[in-house]
């Protein structure tokens, strides 16, 4: 989560004021889809090609 360090300051001063709620709302919003969506894909890999695959897939994209 070091990406989203600065981004709280960032939207505080560039963002319109009508419009930093959004903002902040999705910023916020893509943390909790993307752990969701972790679930989900592994469990569906995981259903349809095994336990073991969701860790390979998952260990080849942090070497890659």
């Amino acid at each position: 989560m070091n990406e989203e360090c600065g981004a709280g300051p960032f939207i505080d001063d560039v963002a319109p004021p009508s419009q930093k709620t959004l903002w902040f709302g999705i910023l916020y919003l893509f943390p909790t889809v993307g752990i969701a969506g972790g679930y989900i894909f592994g469990g569906v890999i995981g259903a349809s090609m095994g336990w073991r695959m969701p860790f390979l897939i998952q260990v080849s994209c942090h070497l890659a």
